[in-house]
């Protein structure tokens, strides 16, 4: 099988790439071709994972000025060439700003059946018209319409015309655990990266956008300091490179103002199997999300870590997930605290939960399952099943 991927994204940090990349990886090793069409996107996580790899242009917004028509013709020229079996268009989230649009073309041209993978809407107030046309190409164009996240996909199904269309494909992380890791305790790898062996250690890893709830877990872990006789701290894993960023700093002003830089520990960056050590040597990983909390490549990493997952929620169900975290409602601190001192108290149950995680992450989000959870996907809409 052939299957051409368009991603518009601007960058890595678009939403998608390393989507691109690892479901690529598990498909060729598979036997089928990956051609990946990129616009603003350097693509340098890609090299090595995809047969091909195709740039045609910077400008992906729709109009008359040439190199918005020669970026087209490109696009449509590089499909043909192709000739694919399957294209696999994936709508990055936007949150730079993102207002391309000719990603929605081969919705039109239909040389192909299409699969698409939302990433996010990009329908918001900062979008044009035609960022919101080209979305609604898409959802009501596709043969397949994919999602990684309960609530987005909640959204999509009340503006779909087809909501039997609308399939949960699930997304994994870049962070993929060793089996040696796996095997050491968690008194071992606390030696092994110098932390101390009777402190509670609270890890977080992620980004610092308002979605992730940074305020609700920096007032939780102050509150818990106060209350609790051990000693707690608050494990940021990669996050010493984010101290010099502009946009970081609403989150440092945060930090000092409740008082807590002294209960926290910033890890510097971290390799994949670094970032699964340190999130087994914590007691627990707490991701106090405010939105879209499956699609958090995140959470996969804490799961495969196999640590117990505090997760905020704005919805119970959360499919294959739901016994595999411990949720709280997203923006509640005392139901945050709650759930952290449970775990923390009793270690039974959060080995449990741990193990039940890594189960769950194994069961439905590595990158095997996901590859043939894509491929059955292909092979439905290449039949005309819709």
């Amino acid at each position: 099988m052939k299957i051409c991927f368009v991603y518009g994204g601007k960058d890595r940090t678009d939403g998608g790439l390393g989507f691109l990349r690892n479901l690529s990886l598990v498909l060729r090793r598979e036997g089928h071709v990956c051609v990946a069409i990129l616009g603003e996107c350097k693509g340098l996580l890609l090299k090595g994972a995809v047969d091909q790899e195709i740039q045609i242009g910077l400008n992906w917004s729709l109009g008359l000025k040439r190199k918005q028509r020669l970026t087209i013709r490109k696009l449509r020229k590089a499909i043909l060439d192709i000739s694919p079996d399957v294209i696999h268009i994936i709508h990055p989230c936007g949150g730079f700003g993102y207002n391309g649009h000719i990603h929605a073309l081969p919705i039109v041209w239909r040389d192909a059946p299409t699969v698409v993978t939302f990433w996010g809407l990009n329908i918001g107030p900062k979008s044009n018209w035609l960022a919101r046309l080209s979305f609604l190409t898409l959802l009501w164009g596709a043969n397949l319409v994919a999602a990684h996240d309960f609530d987005l996909i909640a959204i999509l199904r009340k503006i779909s015309l087809y909501t039997r269309r609308i399939e949960f494909l699930p997304i994994g992380s870049n962070v993929i655990p060793s089996p040696h890791i796996l095997r050491l305790s968690r008194v071992q790898l606390r030696l092994q990266h110098g932390l101390d062996l009777d402190t509670r250690y609270i890890s977080y890893f992620g980004g610092f956008d308002e979605s992730r709830g940074l305020d609700e877990l920096f007032r939780a872990v102050k509150l818990l300091s106060r209350r609790r006789r051990d000693r707690v701290r608050l494990l940021m894993i990669g996050w010493q490179r984010h101290v010099n960023h502009p946009a970081f700093t609403h989150v440092k002003t945060k930090i000092e103002q409740e008082g807590i830089v002294d209960l926290i520990e910033m890890t510097p960056y971290a390799e994949p199997n670094v970032v699964v050590s340190l999130l087994r040597a914590s007691d627990v990983c707490v991701l106090p999300f405010r939105s879209n909390p499956v699609g958090r490549s995140s959470l996969m990493a804490a799961l495969a870590a196999g640590v117990p997952v505090v997760l905020g929620v704005r919805r119970r169900d959360l499919g294959p997930l739901t016994n595999g975290v411990k949720t709280v409602r997203s923006g509640r601190v005392e139901d945050l605290i709650g759930a952290i001192e449970e775990l923390l108290d009793d270690s039974s149950y959060a080995s449990e939960l741990g193990s039940r995680g890594h189960w769950v992450w194994s069961r439905y989000f590595n990158w095997d399952v996901i590859a043939w959870a894509h491929i059955r996907a292909y092979q439905k809409v290449i039949k005309g099943i819709s």
